[in-house]
């Protein structure tokens, strides 16, 4: 399991100083936790961040003088500036070992289609993330899905195609499409669809009186 040190935050520090010396405002909260006021360096949490995401537990240790205590956590609520996009504020969450929890995994596409190269078709992702439900223990970091199952145009990838631990309840629905492949046509007529369905009833009618003018000018 991944290890984050942090050290107990006292009321009197303020945000802003903290952020100025390079930490990070954060709290750990859950499952028989009291809310804990916590800091935590923004380069260590920025690299376990980007490693664990938010549905891999890791390991928070917490020191407080010559003691310190370990508590796995999620990381969540992790809110960024919106200007610069610096990491300003995060949550850590404790969760209970006997109780599942619903979490949003992400979806990472791997591969490639032979409804692409073979027959010029176009692949449609039309899941990043999927819900699940499981033990924090048992989370995925992430869901892998092989395009290379999108053999020729129409193939299509849903999820109960979805490899996951069978610990690991998905929440969509099976028959939810995750992935698609589709001819080269096909996918110019859905463009033509979505471009008609961005014209409003008033801009159509004054797009056929123009149409009307022109060719009237012509005759």
């Amino acid at each position: 399991m991944l290890k984050i040190e942090a050290e107990k935050r006292e009321l009197t520090e303020s945000s802003a100083e903290l952020r100025q010396s390079g930490w990070v405002p954060a709290v750990v909260y859950g499952f028989q936790t009291e809310n804990q006021p916590i800091k935590v360096n923004l380069k260590d949490f920025q690299k376990i961040y980007q490693e664990a995401g938010e549905s891999t537990l890791v390991s928070v240790v917490v020191k407080e003088g010559d003691q310190e205590k370990g508590f796995p956590v999620l990381i969540q609520e992790v809110q960024r500036h919106p200007v610069s996009g610096q990491i300003i504020h995060a949550d850590f969450y404790h969760p209970s070992e006997k109780k599942k929890i619903e979490a949003s995994i992400p979806i990472v596409f791997e591969g490639e289609s032979p409804a692409v190269h073979d027959f010029g078709g176009t692949v449609i992702k039309e899941m990043n993330e999927i819900e699940v439900k499981g033990l924090a223990i048992h989370l995925p970091h992430e869901i892998k899905v092989d395009l290379g199952a999108l053999k020729e145009p129409h193939d299509r990838i849903l999820v109960k195609d979805l490899s996951v631990n069978a610990q690991i309840e998905l929440l969509a629905d099976p028959e939810s499409i995750v992935a698609m492949a589709l001819p080269a046509e096909a996918v110019e007529e859905e463009l033509e669809k979505s471009v008609d369905e961005e014209v409003t009833p008033v801009e159509k009618e004054e797009g056929e009186k123009e149409e009307a003018a022109e060719e009237a000018k012509e005759k």
